[in-house]
């Protein structure tokens, strides 16, 4: 997430989701590795969106994840067109349609939106997609992130072409190697 980011002191994040699921770890981790500053939201809070665009407005936040759900609810708050320090804004967790996406860029055009999948049995996140203004048909989960390996293989654990219905296959470049090396 550092590299691909760039998160630095210049960052702050708004820890808000509870801290039984998955991407509290990244909100609460990542501004500690990066030297961002972190600031703690109130217990429910994230369920609140006004709530929320106030932190965002009054602690200069400039990073923050939502479920699409969530996300929704967040833009449709007035007060979030107030939000300026905002210059990123991840989704995950469940398919991000094109509707969001293109309301999300409308409400805040100074931030970018990118879309990210990571079963929590995998990863927080294996892939990232930045989202573009000419998204169409569906928000892609985008490509690997860092050191994930994301491939589309059949039953017998061999590549498919693009466009192939089959299973979507997560792991690190340590099981890519021993797979390439004929291990399973």
């Amino acid at each position: 997430m550092q590299a691909e980011y760039g998160f630095g002191a210049q960052d702050v994040f708004l820890q808000k989701a509870p801290l039984s699921f998955d991407v509290s770890v990244w909100e609460c981790l990542l501004p500690l590795v990066c030297g961002a500053r972190l600031v703690l939201a109130d217990p429910g809070d994230q369920r609140d969106p006004a709530r929320l665009a106030q932190w965002v407005r009054e602690q200069g936040v400039t990073a923050l994840h939502f479920v699409p759900p969530l996300l929704q609810l967040f833009i449709e708050e007035p007060a979030v067109a107030k939000c300026h320090s905002l210059r990123l804004v991840f989704s995950g967790g469940e398919a991000l349609s094109v509707e969001l996406a293109r309301r999300v860029r409308q409400c805040l055009p100074g931030a970018a939106l990118h879309n990210r999948y990571g079963p929590s049995e995998a990863a927080i996140n294996a892939s990232h997609w930045a989202v573009r203004e000419d998204e169409h048909g569906r928000v892609p989960i985008g490509l690997p992130l860092g050191n994930s390996l994301c491939a589309v293989l059949d039953a017998s654990a061999q590549p498919l072409p693009a466009g192939a219905a089959a299973e979507l296959f997560l792991g690190a470049w340590a099981w890519r190697e021993a797979t390439s090396a004929g291990r399973r």
